[in-house]
């Protein structure tokens, strides 16, 4: 790994403009670098819809931005193929002038992507790698979102995308998946540097990795651990805070992940079946296997056999087993549920609560809690555990038994979801439970708007108040006025 390398194309990016519909020069040097490691580049063109505020006429729809991703690939003998991903685009300034030079978000990244190009160049590799440079991340993750969308024919060919976002600052680095996903932390070789993400309390962190598993793509992310909020998108970014020797840390993390997976030598996608009988799920294999199910589009996570239920109605049922090299075998049913009442228990004696949720005075003022992402925790709490034998969670009346919050982080689609929680004594009897409701919204932006000191598209309406604007949007001062005028009649 060449860490003076990897410190030149980032000094070189944070030279470069890179906001997304600015970042043509970029996205040419990145395409040329990728060509100089062997890779067959193409780059792919997508719209930003722009929504600006344009004073007296509210939000007005402005003309999109228009962002490149660049693809580098190497072939390899076989369709199955490897992800390796970093975004190049930087965050639209606060203010007029500012400049973000995105050192850690994400120049530093991208140039780590490119070593691991260069090391692989001389490979033969029976696997195939796309080295993928996103733009439209600072907008709403907009570059991964558009080429996942175009290329839907190749996902069942994608066994794991590898994100690299801010991988340069501070001395140590994180590996964060999903929990059903976790055996992509057996790609990686042992390293001081690393440490391997195992609760999913921190999962409020999100890059191009949710485009991938929005759409149930295993999927590794690796960021640093060096306080970099305090600099990410501000002119303090800078490539000389940077610790480049870290970024060839990861860049040999990557590398080595490759290495390991194309010397597992299998490609045979996993044997096992799976049913449902009177309502239950159930999977087997002389395997081992990791197991995910989709319920109705609903990620639950890694579930053991016979631990999910389905509630009355007919159910699309996706279970999904993966083994260590990341072969996979998907199982579709369509499955009918049984009555699966939730139990409320008569006194909540063991004290089990959803943490964090909203009270129902609070819902009445303020309408259902919304959360911004698709991977929402399962978080409780249980003040008395010395009286639980065992815990069930539901969500959306789908039944998981065994249930752990350090477990379970699913992976819910947009809209408003229930979730249920409930605990049984030694005897079987519910001895507390406790129920929530919110609302997802998706983290894949729709739109952009520029922030409000630095928004191209506003324009202030003219000092004082408009007469328009007195008779169309002041009703109270034309009441006011008209009360005015019969009073001078009347006193006439």
């Amino acid at each position: 790994m060449d860490a003076g390398e990897i410190e030149t194309v980032t000094r070189d990016l944070c030279n470069l403009s890179r906001f997304t519909g600015s970042e043509e020069e970029a996205a040419g040097y990145i395409g040329e670098k990728m060509r100089e490691r062997g890779l067959t580049v193409t780059v792919e063109s997508f719209e930003v819809p722009v929504v600006g505020f344009t004073g007296e006429r509210g939000d007005e729809e402005q003309p999109p931005l228009i962002g490149s991703n660049v693809i580098g690939v190497k072939k390899g003998k076989s369709n199955q193929t490897v992800i390796i991903s970093a975004h190049y685009d930087t965050a639209a300034p606060e203010r007029p002038g500012e400049v973000y030079p995105g050192a850690d978000d994400n120049a530093a990244g991208v140039a780590s992507m490119l070593e691991v190009a260069r090391l692989l160049e001389g490979e033969d590799l029976d696997r195939t790698i796309y080295f993928i440079a996103f733009s439209g991340e600072d907008v709403g993750l907009f570059g991964s979102k558009r080429w996942l969308g175009v290329h839907e024919n190749r996902h069942d060919e994608i066994i794991a995308a590898i994100n690299l976002d801010c991988v340069a600052y501070g001395d140590s680095l994180i590996a964060r998946a999903l929990p059903q996903h976790r055996w992509l932390y057996e790609w990686l070789p042992e390293s001081g540097s690393i440490t391997y993400e195992r609760d999913s309390g921190a999962m409020n962190l999100v890059g191009d990795e949710v485009s991938f598993q929005e759409r149930h793509l295993p999927t590794l992310r690796l960021v640093d651990r060096g306080g970099h909020t305090i600099i990410w998108d501000t002119p303090e970014d800078r490539p000389e805070r940077l610790n480049y020797t870290l970024a060839a840390e990861c860049t040999g993390a990557v590398t080595g992940a490759i290495a390991w997976v194309e010397d597992s030598g299998d490609l045979t996608p996993p044997e096992y079946t799976a049913r449902v009988e009177n309502g239950t799920v159930y999977y087997d294999s002389p395997e081992d296997l990791t197991y995910e199910v989709i319920v109705d589009d609903q990620n639950l996570g890694p579930c053991p056999s016979g631990s999910v239920s389905l509630p009355r109605s007919s159910h699309e049922v996706k279970i999904v087993g993966y083994d260590p090299a990341g072969n996979r075998q998907k199982i579709h049913l369509t499955a009918e549920g049984r009555d699966l009442d939730f139990p409320v228990a008569a006194k909540n004696s063991v004290g089990i609560t959803f943490h964090g949720k909203r009270s129902q005075e609070d819902i009445e003022t303020y309408g259902l809690q919304k959360w911004l992402g698709c991977i929402h925790l399962f978080d409780y709490r249980i003040e008395r555990p010395e009286g639980v034998a065992a815990v069930a969670g539901f969500i959306d009346g789908i039944r998981v038994a065994n249930f752990s919050s350090e477990t379970y982080a699913p992976l819910l689609t947009p809209g408003e979801h229930t979730y249920g929680i409930v605990a049984y004594g030694e005897d079987g009897e519910a001895v507390g439970s406790d129920e929530t409701t919110f609302i997802i919204r998706s983290a894949l932006g729709e739109s952009f708007r520029f922030p409000p000191n630095n928004d191209p598209f506003y324009e202030p309406g003219p000092k004082g108040i408009s007469i328009i604007g007195m008779f169309t949007g002041g009703g109270v001062l034309v009441l006011v006025l008209a009360l005015i005028v019969v009073y001078r009649k009347r006193r006439r």
